[in-house]
């Protein structure tokens, strides 16, 4: 069990541990020795246990996100332990299991008070700043400031964020699983329950079967849709699809005609609720198109290129069709994210079923890899990383075995990706080699002025006294089941049969020791 006395050598020291960073775009991640600072004021630093690569992390390696500032932290979907808290943090305490939010939850901005809304104003998605509140980063490496991603920066041992992104949630949650809660799957599936709001009964297309198509999927279930038609460009995840929920599948390669016409034709003029789960801008608006043109409900969870635009007839709003969007689902994260934990952990909705893939840290560049260079059936990786001694891990395997998570693996096919704005109308058959922008992307960018500055490798803002510096030494990385979500996932088995998923309540967090 967790003791909360566990983190009393390293609280209000500077860790040195290993992350990975992006030091420039177009180049890979490179595994370094930072020093991660102590949390300031209402802050929280926490021990990250698993985390998943999300298809926005892989776009500003690319360079498609290029507000961002380097050198930076990627990673934005981390569950973990919270090794020390800031003054004035009462809601988190050392010890606490928690999950990070790209999207904080303020609770005083005027739509973090509005019901309506989740976009707190105190969130760096919109200028991806790299900064802290203060204006100044926790991570050094080699006497270099390194900037943080969403506030989160889930790509190192440690990190440190701010208590509004920082959500505690059960200490029994499957750590490997609950983390994808964190993005990916808040955005698919909310975009159904709360976001569009799907009644029984209702029909529904979800374009795209990446993880947030899939968890779209899920939701449709899960909210008692009579239909729910999966479309992808491909039949590569149908059968995945089907076992999610959906009733019936539709390639976008097989169809002589405009996917929106074949969906219209087949629900009597258009479905109730549309997902555009592919962040492309033809397909948002087929997805538009295929709604109802009376009351149907088109909801795009999808980030396009920034310089992409989507060119509306006016006609298809005038009717009653609605076109609207949802970050993270809609949801407010910190109200939300350890509901969506607990009904988990009640079996509302399986997670499982998004989980392929698992690479240890070291391999994160072989993550990126799978991600991108077609040798899995998945855009979309999670990988899940374990630093606990081995003995601290259970045995057995409660989740899909290594033959299961095998023959998931195949040639890899693109799902309704391609450039923004080609795969709506008349190119719906055409394949693409050009960088594309998916629904895993759920991160923007709009201003950046922050270079890294050299500093020494412990230096902290100069009206502070610099902490002592806590060397943490390296332990063997378990294997582990399962991987990446759905999203679309890869697999990597790295040896022998994986123990359960690991949670918080079977870290001995006293024998957890980080890299040298």
């Amino acid at each position: 069990m967790l003791s909360l006395g566990c983190y009393k050598g390293t609280s209000g020291k500077v860790i040195k541990c290993k992350a990975a960073i992006a030091w420039a775009p177009h180049q890979p991640l490179s595994i370094e020795d930072v020093e991660v600072a102590p949390p300031k004021a209402c802050e929280v630093r926490i021990k990250i246990v698993a985390t998943a690569i999300c298809r926005s992390d892989q776009h500003v390696i690319g360079g498609i996100l290029n507000k961002v500032t380097f050198p930076v932290i990627l990673g934005h979907e981390g569950a973990g332990i919270v090794e020390s808290v800031g003054a004035g943090v009462t809601e988190i305490k050392p010890g606490d299991t928690v999950l990070t939010l790209c999207m904080p939850q303020c609770g005083k901005c005027k739509n973090c008070i509005n019901l309506k809304s989740n976009y707190c104003l105190k969130n760096d998605i919109a200028t991806l700043s790299g900064l802290m509140a203060d204006g100044t980063t926790r991570f050094t490496c080699k006497g270099k400031l390194v900037h943080h991603f969403t506030s989160t920066s889930t790509f190192s041992e440690y990190t440190v964020v701010h208590e509004d992104s920082v959500a505690k949630i059960d200490d029994a949650a499957p750590l490997d699983r609950v983390c994808l809660i964190g993005c990916g799957f808040s955005t698919g599936y909310g975009s159904v329950v709360h976001a569009a709001k799907l009644e029984p009964g209702s029909s529904c297309a979800v374009f795209g079967l990446g993880g947030v198509g899939m968890s779209a999927v899920i939701g449709c279930k899960v909210s008692g849709a009579s239909r729910i038609i999966a479309v992808a460009r491909t039949k590569t995840k149908f059968a995945k699809a089907k076992e999610m929920g959906a009733t019936e599948c539709i390639s976008v390669k097989d169809c002589a005609k405009p996917i929106y016409e074949m969906i219209c034709e087949l629900t009597n003029g258009g479905v109730d609720y549309s997902f555009e789960c592919v962040g492309n801008t033809g397909v948002m608006l087929s997805a538009l198109k295929s709604c109802d043109p009376g009351q149907g409900t088109c909801v795009i969870s999808g980030v396009s290129d920034h310089a992409s635009c989507i060119s509306v007839d006016p006609w298809l709003l005038l009717t009653g069709r609605t076109l609207k969007g949802a970050l993270l689902g809609g949801f407010k994260t910190k109200d939300t994210v350890p509901k969506l934990v607990s009904d988990f952990m009640a079996k509302k909705f399986d997670l499982n079923g998004l989980v392929t893939h698992t690479l240890p840290f070291a391999k994160i560049n072989d993550g990126f890899d799978l991600l991108t260079s077609g040798k899995s059936q998945c855009k979309r990786l999670m990988w899940v990383l374990f630093y606990p001694d081995t003995s601290t891990a259970k045995g057995g395997n409660s989740g899909m075995d290594q033959e299961e998570l095998q023959s998931q693996t195949g040639p890899a096919t693109e799902d309704l990706e391609g450039p923004s704005g080609t795969e709506g109308e008349g190119s719906h058959t055409e394949e693409s080699s050009a960088p594309s922008t998916s629904a895993e992307d759920h991160c923007s960018s709009e201003d950046d002025s922050l270079v890294g500055v050299g500093v020494s490798s412990h230096q902290t803002p100069a009206s502070e006294d610099v902490p002592t510096t806590t060397t943490l030494p390296s332990a063997p990385i378990p294997e582990v089941h399962g991987g990446s979500r759905v999203r679309e996932h890869v697999s990597f088995m790295p040896g022998t049969s994986p123990p359960d998923p690991v949670s918080a309540a079977a870290l001995n967090v006293e024998s957890v020791d980080l890299l040298h």
